[in-house]
């Protein structure tokens, strides 16, 4: 499949799961085209974590999203090392936050 071909499909399924934002869903697609953050503003409910969340489904990479809140702790953003224990031992392993991800949604900043 030729590069314009695969943008046209990823665009015509995008358009498909989220009716009427074609010029917002071109915009992201440019910007994720050029290596760059997207912004994305609008009133609640008008589907913005729908369509990053599709556009991450029709890429197949992984999203993630955080919930800018007054109480938001670093370790919620870049992860956290967390205590195990296995047979006699301690172990700690990390475990990766939201800012991981391949697309992240930086919500209600």
């Amino acid at each position: 499949m030729l590069p314009y071909e695969a943008i046209q499909t990823l665009k015509s399924r995008v358009e498909a799961a989220v009716l009427g934002r074609e010029e917002i869903i071109e915009r992201f697609i440019v910007g994720l085209l050029a290596d760059g953050n997207i912004l994305v503003e609008g009133l609640p409910g008008l589907g913005k974590t729908r369509l990053v969340r599709t556009i991450a489904q029709n890429l197949d990479v992984r999203f993630t999203r955080i919930q800018f809140t007054p109480d938001l702790s670093v370790a919620e953003i870049i992860g956290e090392e967390r205590l195990y224990v296995e047979g006699d031992k301690r172990v700690f392993r990390f475990h990766k936050g939201p800012i991981f991800g391949n697309i992240v949604l930086a919500d209600e900043i």
